[in-house]
């Protein structure tokens, strides 16, 4: 998953709950069966009235996608909406939630079990983040007050400036509360190629804010069997994480063509 860089911690806490805040209504049918396609172009199959569960995992210990891949989130799509579930707080790995649930562990369970894995694991990882997020604060604002007076590199009064901006930001966290995800407009930016002709790149909004994102690389070659399953996607962060679904046994991945609904080219 992209991250931008230089956001606080509390805008990375209010990321998770903001797809509650600010989202649309949950898509008719939202408990449909979901399928497995044989074409897999992300924001085609987002589009459709079908349910699909992509699958944010890390590469495992060999640096490829299998059954000990780590399963840090999931994206539901269907009819041009998504909802976005954590399954860990892969930001810190001192706050994992099930640090041993794998893309293997998914394999004999139906999308809707998935879902609801996912539901409960997302209000675990928002408790994690936001313990994690106050630890950090705190240790700053002791390690400030230790130091007061004594910095070569900043003021007193620039120390105690930082201190009540950290503790004012502590008292935020501490209010926030838990919101359960809700379905949101689907958003995709993509990037063409030298042609113009063909996509080359597309980046996936996860929450309302475009803190968080899912860029698409590369899109795999084949459908990879995990123990009964096969899944396909595309690769990310240059090939340590992947956004993948479980497919059928030839499905073929693409990027997505020019004029598809949901998708802006970022000419």
């Amino acid at each position: 998953m992209k991250r931008s860089l230089g956001k606080t911690f509390l805008a990375t806490l209010f990321g998770l709950i903001l797809v509650g805040c600010s989202a649309q209504s949950k898509p008719e049918n939202g408990q449909a069966t979901s399928t497995e396609p044989k074409t897999v172009q992300f924001a085609k199959l987002a589009n459709s009235k079908h349910r699909y569960v992509w699958i944010e995992v890390d590469e495992n210990k060999n640096e490829a996608l299998g059954k000990g891949s780590l399963v840090e989130s999931i994206l539901v799509t269907k009819n041009g909406q998504a909802q976005y579930l954590a399954f860990n707080n892969g930001e810190d790995p001192d706050f994992l939630v099930d640090e041993s649930f794998g893309l293997g562990d998914l394999n004999k369970m139906t999308d809707q079990q998935i879902i609801n894995k996912a539901q409960k694991l997302d209000r675990k990882v928002f408790k994690a983040r936001k313990a994690s997020f106050l630890k950090s604060d705190q240790d700053q604002i002791k390690e400030l007050q230790d130091n007061l007076g004594h910095s070569m590199y900043a003021s007193s009064d620039s120390q105690r400036t930082r201190i009540k901006e950290l503790e004012k930001e502590v008292s935020e966290v501490k209010e926030t509360g838990y919101q359960k995800p809700r379905w949101h407009d689907l958003k995709v930016t993509a990037q063409t190629d030298d042609s113009g002709n063909h996509l080359s790149r597309e980046e996936v909004e996860t929450v309302v804010q475009p803190m968080e994102s899912f860029e698409l690389q590369t899109p795999l070659q084949n459908s990879e069997p995990i123990l009964q399953k096969h899944y396909t996607g595309y690769a990310m962060d240059n090939g340590k994480k992947f956004l993948v679904l479980k497919a059928g046994k030839q499905a073929a991945t693409a990027f997505d063509k020019k004029g598809t609904k949901n998708v802006n080219i970022d000419e």
